[in-house]
C-alpha cells in the first residue's frame, strides 16, 4: 500500500502516537489512518516508509514484513514440529495424518499391520501380548510358528486389507484417547483413527475427501475456513480442492 500527503483534519489525530495534527502539519495518510511524518515509520527497522505492510495493525516496510512473516513460519513449524510423533513401526517421524491404535501412533498405511500376514490392518482386528492381528486365525497361525502368506501382489488398499481365506475379523478390544472427532465432534472410542496435527482426531469413516468422499491418504490438502465457526475441510488432491472451490463460488 502506498502512502500519501492529505490535508489535516481536527478529528484524526495520529495512529501511532494517538496525538492531534497541530495547525500547519501536514499528515501522512494510509487507509483511513492518519500520521504524524515524524511517527510514519517502520516499526522494526525506524527507516521512513513510502510503502507499507500492516502486520496486526503495526506498520512495516516491506523487506521487514517478509522477515517478520518468514520468522513467524519457523516458529509455526516448530511448534508444529513438536506435536509430532514417531510411528511405532519404523520408527519415522510422522508428517501430516498419522494413526492412532493400540495407544500408539503410526503411519496410515504400510505400518499398522497385522503380526502375522503383514496386510494393513482394518477397522477391527484382534489384539494378543500387545500385538494386533487381523484375526484370531491369524494369531492361531502366529502361535503354531506356521510361516506367513506371502504378500498380496496388488498394491490396491482394498486388496492389502483382505485377510487369509476362512478367517473372520474379530473385534478389537484397544481403546482410543477420549477425544471428539474433527469432523462430527463426536466422541472418537473406535480402536483406530486417524490424528491430524494440529485439527485433532477423526473417524476412520469421516476421514474423507470433502469433494470426491474417498478415504483420504497420508497426503491432504486442507483448506482453511472461510469465515469464523468454520472448519478447515480436507481434500484427497489438489483437483478435488480446487473442484470443490469452483462449486462454492
Amino acid at each position: 500500500m502506498s502512502a500519501g500527503f492529505v490535508p489535516a483534519t481536527p478529528d484524526a489525530p495520529c495512529k501511532a502516537c494517538g496525538k492531534a495534527f497541530q495547525e500547519g502539519q501536514i499528515p501522512m495518510k494510509c487507509g483511513e489512518d492518519r500520521y504524524h511524518v515524524a511517527c510514519f515509520h517502520c516499526a522494526s527497522c525506524d527507516a521512513i516508509l513510502t510503502k507499507v505492510v500492516f502486520i496486526e495493525e503495526v506498520i512495516m516496510c516491506p523487506p521487514c514484513a517478509a522477515d517478520y512473516r518468514a520468522d513467524q513460519k519457523r516458529l509455526a513449524d516448530a511448534a508444529l514440529a513438536s506435536q509430532l510423533h514417531n510411528c511405532a513401526a519404523c520408527g519415522d517421524r510422522i508428517e501430516g495424518a498419522e494413526l492412532f491404535a493400540l495407544d500408539k501412533y503410526w503411519h496410515g498405511m504400510g505400518c499398522f499391520t497385522c503380526g502375522y500376514c503383514a496386510r494393513d490392518l482394518s477397522t477391527k482386528f484382534a489384539v494378543a501380548d500387545g500385538v494386533a492381528y487381523c484375526n484370531q486365525g491369524c494369531f492361531e497361525h502366529a502361535q503354531a510358528g506356521d510361516a506367513p502368506p506371502e504378500p498380496p501382489a496388488s498394491t490396491d488398499a482394498a486388496a492389502a486389507s483382505q485377510t487369509p481365506a476362512g478367517d473372520q475379523p474379530a473385534a478389537s478390544v484397544s481403546e482410543g484417547e477420549p477425544d471428539d472427532c474433527y469432523a462430527c465432534a463426536k466422541p472418537v472410542t473406535d480402536s483406530k483413527s486417524m490424528r491430524v496435527p494440529p485439527l485433532g482426531r477423526f473417524h476412520i469413516d469421516c476421514y474423507v475427501c470433502g469433494a470426491c468422499t474417498q478415504t483420504i491418504g497420508t497426503n491432504i490438502v486442507a483448506r482453511p475456513p472461510a469465515s469464523e465457526g468454520e472448519k478447515y475441510r480436507l481434500f484427497c488432491c489438489d483437483a478435488c480442492a480446487e473442484a470443490d472451490a469452483v462449486v462454492e463460488a
